[in-house]
């Protein structure tokens, strides 16, 4: 078994040497390298490639997580295990935030202890490495399969539009080139709702910031305006204000709320209303419409990939609730499918109060 490489970096000699002598006595083979100082340290780093560091939180001139931020700036899986003379919560909340994976008070440390933090740190920052890498590999395939596969769609409805104004074609062969053209139209919306959804299932995390809803609500109505008007579709609003996400993705799951809305108020002229409420879960937001409604048992169902409670008679890809389910997760929620108060459905989240 190929020794681990330690970056030790603390500025008393007498710790370093302590540390030393445990992982010499240690279970795993080791091999240690030693920096007094910050800046020593993260140059041994760049140069030594360490498997994991061992680093002081009270260095001089900037502390260890000053320290283990400069690391991550190029190597963002960097192991680390954070050690100091005098801990606290505040401490351990700052060192965890920092990206170490333990932490510890010098005088709390054993040999058993250090070996255990230190391979729970590799290990962990071993999976997190090949997580990203998966998740890169499922981004740039999503990629590749959304432009390999438009571009022939794309041909057959270019083309298809040609063969269906031609003067010599029968009212059969219109009918029969038409459903072709339908069909493409919805495979490529079909492939344009996947690679939406891979992205935001492969997405960390969100950049927060004020997001006013009425204009969001603005956008979503631009957007959807041919459906809107051809429906009858009346769009209410009740209550907007500010909350703190991400504008572009909240767009998003509006409009998707609101299209599903209009497509499943067969049989009446949709109206539908959102508005948002304080709750004791934060800002909620809610769209709700005066369709049939979901049946209790299936409201859990609605928001799994593909799942759907209507035949092909009414359009979609299957992805629209489960694309709007993890746009909600992205802002630290979970969104519910409830009876409207007068009738249809009601979907909702609540926006947490420290997002």
């Amino acid at each position: 078994m190929a020794p681990l490489r330690v970056l030790i970096i603390d500025d008393s000699e007498d710790d370093r040497e302590t540390f030393r002598r445990m992982l010499s006595r240690g279970s795993t083979p080791y091999d240690v390298i030693e920096a007094e100082s910050g800046e020593e340290g993260v140059r041994l780093y760049l140069e030594f490639q360490p498997d994991c560091v061992l680093l002081d939180y009270s260095l001089p001139g900037r502390d260890g997580v000053a320290v283990l931020q400069e690391i991550r700036k190029t190597h963002p899986f960097a192991a680390a295990v954070m050690l100091t003379g005098q801990g606290s919560e505040t401490v351990a909340v700052g060192v965890m935030k920092a990206g170490a994976q333990d932490y510890f008070t010098k005088d709390n440390v054993s040999r058993d202890s250090l070996e255990r933090a230190i391979a729970n740190a590799v290990g962990r920052q071993e999976l997190a490495s090949k997580l990203e890498q998966q998740r890169q590999s499922l981004e740039i395939f999503s990629r590749a399969m959304a432009h390999d596969l438009k571009e022939p769609l794309r041909t057959i409805r270019s083309f298809g539009g040609i063969i269906l104004e031609s003067d010599s074609l029968s009212e059969e062969d219109r009918t029969l080139m038409g459903h072709v053209l339908r069909a493409a139209g919805s495979m490529e919306e079909l492939i344009s709702a996947i690679t939406r959804y891979t992205r935001l299932e492969t997405q960390g995390q969100i950049a927060l910031a004020p997001v006013e809803m009425a204009e969001v609500v603005r956008q979503v109505k631009a957007n959807l305006l041919r459906q809107i008007e051809a429906s009858g579709a009346t769009v209410l609003e009740q209550n907007l204000s500010t909350i703190r996400g991400d504008g572009p993705l909240l767009v998003q799951l509006l409009q998707n709320l609101v299209s599903n809305s209009i497509r499943y108020c067969s049989g009446t002229v949709p109206v539908i209303e959102v508005s948002m409420a304080e709750t004791d879960d934060g800002t909620e937001l809610r769209v709700a419409d005066n369709g049939p409604g979901v049946p209790a048992e299936y409201r859990d169902e609605i928001f799994k990939p593909f799942k759907r409670l209507v035949g092909r008679e009414v359009e979609g890809s299957g992805l629209g609730l489960a694309i709007c389910r993890r746009i909600a997760e992205l802002h630290g929620a979970k969104i519910r499918c409830d009876d409207a108060p007068g009738g249809g459905a009601l979907f909702a989240f609540a926006v947490p109060a420290d997002n």
